[in-house]
């Protein structure tokens, strides 16, 4: 969807077929007033070649609820400049199994409520924001920002949650209540 566009995709699944060298993406909002409504939508990948699961640009929106990305090679959100934003709701598993569970640069935003099950890395560049209040039974396998401080900002609120950190993690703002970070 660009520019002025919407669409409201509800009940789906979504099967990113890669070619050999390329990079496919399933949803993809950008441009000012662009606007995707996901609702109880899954996205997968069929072969090892790079993929998007959300990927949101130049100011679009995409509006996540009951959202599933399960991606055998590359980064299940992206998003980059000013104005974009990426918000997630109700509960929301991200499998980017050889990438970024998010990917944020250049002022985007992302924001999510609900329970979540997130494998992969999430990093932050340039002014971005990821927020995160993850709710009871939520799971977080990965780091955040695991190439060290680059301007972008996390904020993770864990309740009832699990943070499996495998490798070094900066964020701005951890709060944890009744939760636990194993650090490996």
């Amino acid at each position: 969807v660009i520019n002025s566009g919407s669409i409201l995709i509800k009940d789906s699944e979504i099967v990113l077929h890669s070619d050999s060298g390329g990079t496919s993406g399933a949803l993809q909002s950008s441009g000012s007033g662009a606007l995707i409504e996901a609702e109880n939508v899954k996205i997968t990948s069929d072969n090892s070649n790079y993929t998007i699961g959300l990927y949101g640009a130049s100011g679009g929106t995409i509006q996540g609820k009951d959202v599933t990305i399960n991606l055998i090679s590359g980064d299940g959100i992206f998003a980059y400049d000013s104005g974009t934003l990426i918000n997630l709701q109700g509960n929301t598993t991200i499998h980017a199994n050889n990438g970024a569970a998010l990917s944020i640069d250049d002022d985007a935003q992302v924001i999510g409520t609900g329970k979540m099950d997130l494998l992969g890395y999430i990093e932050t560049s340039a002014g971005a924001l990821v927020d995160l209040q993850m709710t009871a039974g939520s799971k977080f396998v990965g780091s955040a920002n695991p190439f060290g401080l680059n301007g972008g900002t996390i904020n993770l609120a864990m309740t009832g949650s699990q943070w499996d950190m495998n490798s070094t993690s900066y964020v701005n703002n951890l709060v944890l209540n009744n939760s636990t970070v194993n650090i490996s």
